[in-house]
């Protein structure tokens, strides 16, 4: 691939950009200095390593953390096929994406990875599912206008989510009477049919035991579900959910009934939120509204647990907006960097 020279516009002072192993990673960042923001599990260290291990073949890992004073502002998980850069990752698995940065220094690290980019003869940089919140829709198209670097920005998708108060009771009075009703009527409803647990998996050897089960009620829910959980996504699964159970993350739950589990989510706890990241049910308790009653228990313990924000994540599916759910528009990005 050409090498061209740096733009001397873009280049930063006074920064350095390493390459980065997943294994170096969490040890560097842990060095004294402003803190690095996180803003979604989905870049961390554990979860990306999980996606590369199983889905990374026929692109090139770029782990980037940019310094500055000898101390990390920013890191950036890139992965490079052709002339095209992209956030690592992969969208059938990752709702979405971004940097971690030191939050007033976002728009220097993107500087200095532009430069970088441009450097490596990367003719294209293509950023999908970002949130408006994220760093990089709050950094990146004021750096590329004052650049004048051709890009586009458009919205690909929708996620849901809504903030938690103090208690469930709360909670329950922020939804509309006819929500707040159907919720107590569904639950009144399964109570009655027999012995109510909500079982929670945390720790990485509980995994094993517990995968399996989710496995069944997942590819149980939907035929579509269940062609989505083959072996490949089956054995990715497994990697993330004890990798996210080591790092202290993991939350996945049981409803059960009469001690059968009749239905599943896989949550995960990360910065005051919990992400609803997927789900299942048995079918044979369709009527109980099992499905959706899981949902709602684990959004009960969110609150006791003491979660701020609960992410129902990517998809418009209609029972997000019947628990509270708020839109969110996710954006795409597409960079032009052969000017």
């Amino acid at each position: 691939m050409k090498t061209r020279k740096a733009h001397p516009h873009l280049q930063p002072s006074n920064c350095v950009i390493t390459h980065e192993t997943f294994e170096d990673l969490p040890h560097r960042h842990q060095s004294p200095g402003p803190a690095l923001a996180w803003p979604c599990p989905f870049i961390t260290p554990a979860w990306l390593n999980a996606w590369w291990t199983h889905f990374g073949a026929g692109n090139r890992l770029q782990l980037l953390s940019v310094d500055q004073a000898q101390r990390p502002i920013g890191f950036v998980p890139l992965m490079l096929r052709d002339a095209t850069a992209r956030f690592c990752g992969g969208p059938d698995v990752c709702d979405d994406l971004d940097i971690a940065a030191v939050p007033d220094k976002a728009t220097l690290v993107f500087q200095a990875v532009l430069t970088r980019l441009r450097d490596q003869g990367i003719q294209g940089l293509d950023l999908g599912r970002v949130r408006p919140d994220s760093l990089t829709h709050r950094a990146l198209p004021a750096l590329l206008k004052s650049r004048a670097i051709p890009y586009d920005c458009r919205q690909v998708d929708i996620s849901f989510e809504t903030s938690l108060p103090q208690t469930w009771q709360d909670y329950l009075a922020r939804l509309n009477g006819k929500q707040r009703h159907e919720i107590r009527r569904k639950l009144r409803r399964l109570r009655a049919a027999g012995e109510v647990a909500y079982r929670v998996v945390t720790r990485p050897e509980e995994v094993d035991t517990a995968l399996p089960t989710f496995y069944d009620l997942f590819r149980a829910s939907r035929p579509e579900k269940a062609e989505f959980m083959n072996a490949k996504m089956a054995a990715f699964f497994k990697s993330l959910t004890v990798a996210m159970a080591q790092a202290g993350h993991l939350h996945l739950a049981f409803l059960e009934l009469d001690h059968e589990p009749v239905a599943t989510v896989l949550c995960f706890d990360y910065g005051h939120s919990r992400y609803l990241y997927n789900s299942g049910y048995d079918p044979r308790y369709r009527e109980l509204s099992a499905g959706l009653l899981c949902k709602v228990y684990s959004l009960k313990h969110a609150i006791a647990a003491g979660c701020r924000r609960y992410d129902f994540l990517r998809g418009a599916e209609a029972y997000k907006r019947h628990l509270g759910g708020v839109e969110v528009p996710l954006y795409a990005y597409h960079l032009d960097l052969t000017i």
